[in-house]
Formats: C-alpha cells, sequence, structure tokens
C-alpha cells in the first residue's frame, strides 16, 4: 500500500541528494550511528502522525529535534515560579488580613454596634429597675420642670443622661427606659468607656487579658471612632491583596494563577474562621466575676460571629475557584500526555 502524497511531500532531504544539515558525519560512521534518529536513515522513518480526520503523515526530521531552552530561560522560569509562591504567601497573609478588618467595620457598623450595646447597658445600668425604684421621685421632678428641661434618674450609670419633661411626666415606664438606652448608647459610641466611669461602672483595667480588661476594649472598640479607623485599614488592606492577586494570576502559566489565587483565599478563609472559632470558644470559656460580666461576654461571643461567617464564605469563594482549576488543568495535563504516545505508534 502506498503511502498517501503528503507522506512523499515530507521525504527526507538525503532521498533528494541534499546533505544534512549542520556537517552530518557520512553514513555508515560511528558517529552517524549516534546522531539524531530523523538523520541515521532515510528509511527510518518516524511514527505517522493521525489527525482527527483520519489523515496521517510523516513530519520532517527537524520536528523531532528537541530544542535546547537558553539557560536565561530556565532562570527566567525558576525565578517567576519563585515569586509566585512568595505572592501566594503574601495574599494569604492580606486576605485575613483584609477579612478580619471587614469583619471589624462590620462589628462597629451603627447597625450591629448600637443594638450590642443596648444589651450591654441595659445589663450594667438596669435602667428598667431605676424607673420602678424612682418613678414617684422622677414625676415629682417632672411636674415642677419647665419644658424642655432634662430630668436625671437617680443612680443612673451614665452621668450626663436623662429624660425629658415630657417623658419624665408620661407614665410609659417601657418608653423612659427606651430613651434612656438610646441616649446611653449614642454617649458610649462618642466617648466609649469613659462614659461610664463617673457612674462607677466602668470595668477597672489592671490587666488588658484580663476579663475586665476584655470587657473595657470591647466597649472603646466600639466607638465610632474605630469604625472610621478600621475603615481605612480594610481600604488598604484590600488594595494589597487585589495587587497581590493580580500578580499570582499573571506570573503562573496555564491555571496555575486560578489555582493560586483560589488557594490562597481557601487558605485565608480558613485562618479566619479558625481564629473566630478559638476566640469564640475563649469567651465562652472565660471566668466571670458575676452577671454583668457575663453580659458583656455574651454580647463579645456574639460579635465573633462576624468574622466567623465572613471566613467561611471565603474559604468557599476560594474552594469554588480552586477546584474547577485543577480539574481543568488535569484535563489539559492529561491531553498534552496524549499527543507524544499518538506520535510514536
Amino acid at each position: 500500500m502506498s503511502d498517501p502524497p503528503r507522506q512523499q511531500q515530507f521525504d527526507f532531504g538525503e532521498e533528494h541528494g541534499e546533505e544534512p544539515p549542520g556537517g552530518m558525519p557520512p553514513p555508515g560512521s560511528p558517529e552517524r550511528a549516534a546522531a539524531p534518529p530523523a538523520w541515521r536513515d532515510p528509511t527510518d522513518r518516524p511514527a505517522p502522525v493521525v489527525t482527527e480526520d483520519g489523515e496521517y503523515w510523516f513530519p520532517r526530521p527537524e520536528e523531532h529535534r528537541a530544542v535546547p531552552r537558553e539557560p536565561w530561560s530556565e532562570r527566567w522560569l525558576g525565578l517567576r515560579h519563585t515569586v509566585s509562591w512568595i505572592a501566594a504567601v503574601a495574599l494569604v497573609a492580606a486576605a485575613a488580613a483584609a477579612l478580619a478588618a471587614h469583619s471589624v467595620v462590620q462589628a462597629t457598623s451603627e447597625q450591629v454596634a448600637r443594638p450590642a450595646l443596648r444589651n450591654a447597658v441595659d445589663a450594667l445600668a438596669e435602667p428598667e429597675a431605676l424607673i420602678d425604684l424612682h418613678f414617684e421621685t422622677i414625676q415629682e421632678a417632672a411636674a415642677g420642670a419647665a419644658a424642655g428641661a432634662e430630668i436625671e434618674v437617680p443612680g443612673y450609670a451614665v452621668p450626663g443622661v436623662g429624660l425629658t419633661a415630657q417623658e419624665a411626666a408620661s407614665e410609659d415606664r417601657p418608653r423612659m427606659r427606651d430613651a434612656l438606652l438610646e441616649r446611653s448608647v449614642t454617649r458610649i459610641r462618642a466617648e466609649g468607656r469613659s462614659a461610664l466611669a463617673e457612674g462607677g461602672l466602668a470595668p477597672p483595667v489592671t490587666d488588658r487579658l484580663s476579663t475586665a480588661g476584655a470587657v473595657a476594649v470591647l466597649l472603646d472598640g466600639l466607638t465610632a471612632a474605630t469604625h472610621e479607623s478600621w475603615i481605612g485599614w480594610r481600604t488598604r488592606l484590600v488594595l494589597a491583596a487585589a495587587l497581590l492577586a493580580a500578580a499570582v494570576l499573571a506570573l503562573p502559566r496555564g491555571f496555575g494563577g486560578v489555582l493560586g489565587v483560589g488557594s490562597a483565599l481557601l487558605a485565608a478563609g480558613i485562618l479566619v474562621t479558625a481564629a473566630s472559632l478559638g476566640l469564640r470558644l475563649a469567651l465562652s470559656a472565660a471566668s466571670v466575676e458575676g452577671p454583668l460580666l457575663d453580659e458583656y461576654l455574651r454580647v463579645a461571643r456574639d460579635l465573633t460571629l462576624i468574622p466567623l461567617r465572613n471566613g467561611i464564605v471565603l474559604a468557599g469563594a476560594g474552594a469554588a475557584l480552586v477546584l474547577p482549576a485543577a480539574l481543568l488543568r488535569a484535563v489539559f495535563e492529561r491531553s498534552e500526555m496524549r499527543r507524544p504516545a499518538a506520535s510514536t505508534g
């Protein structure tokens, strides 16, 4: 059976009287025997390449020669690999820090911080009990007060916070309690723990690692100033993480960039989730000195749910990138491995 016409198109050069390139030794010499197989013998053809359409042909000898890679190219690839790994590790740290900063911004926002502070002040100052105890005194003070005057509740923990004459004159005790709590939260959002100092209920801070120290950190951390400060930190950390992610995407070949970014986000999410869970367990196991500090710890435990949820979301996003990227890379690598097998018969 004769070869297809395309086979004749790629006959060896020696069959047409051409000299082998590069000063190849003459046929039959030992040097020629050690030469590349494509030039040992004109009849020693490479295996045919079969296409999807059923055609097959014999490649030219020079197409089978391995082209040596320049030394600088090897060094460049090694440098890219090293820089890619460094950028990926830095991305893990930057993404974890950015997520932690985002969690702090969420925890110190008005929507989250005000209800948390309201519960803490309610447990600390007990405005409902004070109103019931001094209700007649409050009514008498309201009867003799001018319109717009502020009526203080005796024994209330937040100094400078009271009721208007109209609120004090009413018999709606839940309304009085809500008014005291809202104004107290506004005061603490502006001043932090120092707003309770004159009332004697500010936890003394002898050790920042103690329970009272943790409570003080919580109250001072839920201020509006803290919220604004962490917004700036979040912006800077997100920009750093974005730049590192772009580097991780650009340096590797193929699906390595997507796989690197996904792996970094997965690791950062797991790191934040583990840290949040550990902090939540530590607060649950902390020894308390009374019901007031127990309420502070309960508020702190509730706030740890924010980074815990964010860490799980980030880890899920990283896994959503890793799984398809790893699958596609495996498919393409397997298809690349089939090509030499097809060319060698």
